[in-house]
């Protein structure tokens, strides 16, 4: 079944999202770090004012108000964007997390 979402221009919305069988992806500080970037720079990309947030050790929670009332373009790009990113550098530093990341299609989640 598809979200259905109502997008509305210059209203914020409140989302959030959890990492892959709410590990705990977050839990140190180079990470969270990494995010904030990426936050950033999908702010920057999309055109999304961040008006709040929190990281925690197994989720995010967002305030953010896009521009165009477009949340879909928000989520892909901090989600999938950041998700890659992190999942190849776990591949390259050989993070044995990497191992419990694996959904049921066979490839890693974040």
């Amino acid at each position: 079944m598809a979200v259905k979402r109502i997008d509305i221009p210059n209203h914020a919305r409140f989302l959030t999202y959890s990492c892959y069988k709410r590990q705990r992806l977050f839990a140190g500080s180079e990470i969270r770090d990494l995010y904030l970037l990426e936050l950033q720079r999908q702010s920057d990309r999309h055109g999304f004012g961040v008006i709040a947030y929190v990281v925690m050790p197994e989720h995010v929670h967002l305030i953010v108000e896009p521009n165009d009332g477009r949340i879909g373009p928000v989520l892909r790009g901090l989600k999938q964007g950041f998700a890659r990113d992190m999942l190849a550098r776990m591949r390259e530093e050989r993070d044995p997390v990497l191992s419990d990341l694996v959904g049921s299609q066979g490839s890693p989640i974040f």
